[in-house]
């Protein structure tokens, strides 16, 4: 009767973990709130991510990335195709998006912690020459827009600038000290990232050794033609 008696308490136990383990799945992800402005000298970036299902993580982690106009379609590359195996099974890997360093940079990644009413606020603010000079470093240029006069250092482009939040689980980018201990996802759909969000903005970036500013225009709004 006793080890009946244990046998029946631990089956109980390990279905009370299971059950605990169980979540609803993520049914929204996206960008409740976002603010985006230039100044002379900077570029502010200022919103707030929200989710309804899975989970509630108290932090998650942000990547801020830019890239150019006529690249677009190609953020986030495909990833590369893995030879056929045929003695080996198979192996479920979490999916995870692939970021070109020779099309994407990274300009920024940090935590974001939920707050009261459930939402991630986030801010960010880059410089605009700090900008060029990064793209120009990574060789994220149009060359063809630059004239023979223009000094080394002088940027002009159109940009592209998309928030990014990988899922906990993703080793490769979810990575900064802090995050959860309980990095399990309720991925049922096994999407590659939590939020991939190209912001509505294109951001005509000029900058010479003496000055820089940014044009920013939305995707919507097409100035009409004069008749």
């Amino acid at each position: 009767m006793r080890p009946a008696l244990i046998l029946t308490c631990l089956l109980l136990g390990c279905c009370r973990a299971a059950l605990a383990q169980h979540c609803a799945p993520i049914m929204e992800s996206y960008l409740s709130e976002l603010s985006v402005k230039a100044d002379e000298k900077a570029f502010k970036l200022r919103g707030e991510y929200r989710k309804l299902g899975g989970q509630n993580k108290d932090k998650y982690q942000i990547y801020f990335l830019a890239y150019l106009d006529r690249d677009a379609d190609k953020v986030p590359a495909a990833p590369p195709a893995a030879p056929p195996d045929e003695k080996k099974k198979p192996e479920y890997t979490a999916p995870t998006l692939v970021l070109d360093p020779a099309q994407v940079l990274i300009l920024h990644t940090q935590l974001i912690e939920r707050n009261k009413e459930g939402g991630y606020p986030f801010e960010y603010q880059i410089e605009l020459r700090e900008l060029a000079d990064r793209l120009l470093k990574q060789d994220l240029i149009i060359k063809e827009g630059l004239s023979k006069s223009d000094k080394p250092g002088t940027f002009r482009g159109t940009l592209r600038v998309a928030v990014f939040i990988p899922f906990l689980e993703d080793t490769k980018f979810a990575t900064l000290p802090g995050l959860p201990e309980d990095k399990h996802e309720c991925n049922y759909t096994s999407a590659p990232a939590l939020l991939y969000q190209q912001l509505p903005y294109t951001f005509g970036l000029n900058s010479f050794s003496t000055r820089s500013w940014l044009h920013i225009n939305s995707d919507q709004i097409t100035p009409s033609k004069p008749k």
